[in-house]
């Protein structure tokens, strides 16, 4: 998976899948980090490296949630 990033595999990919990601989310702007996040993430998960998808995930559901205008009110109690 290192070597696949750092050749430029996985952003090669990503940005193949972006058009994907902006049919799927068409309420993200485009050329959001959220789209160039998620894009990266489905290569991961498509090149079969689950623990590199993770943080990628993440870093998604971060950038969606800045775009997130009503927020939902969260539970306080755990």
């Amino acid at each position: 998976m290192k070597v696949a990033e750092e050749a430029g595999l996985i952003r090669l990919l990503a940005r193949a899948l972006q058009p994907v990601a902006r049919r799927l989310f068409p309420g993200v702007p485009a050329g959001h980090d959220a789209l160039g996040a998620m894009a990266m993430n489905l290569a991961a998960t498509g090149l079969g490296s689950g623990n590199a998808a993770t943080p990628l995930g993440l870093k998604a559901m971060s950038e969606l949630d800045s775009l997130n205008t009503a927020r939902a009110r969260r539970a306080t109690r755990w």
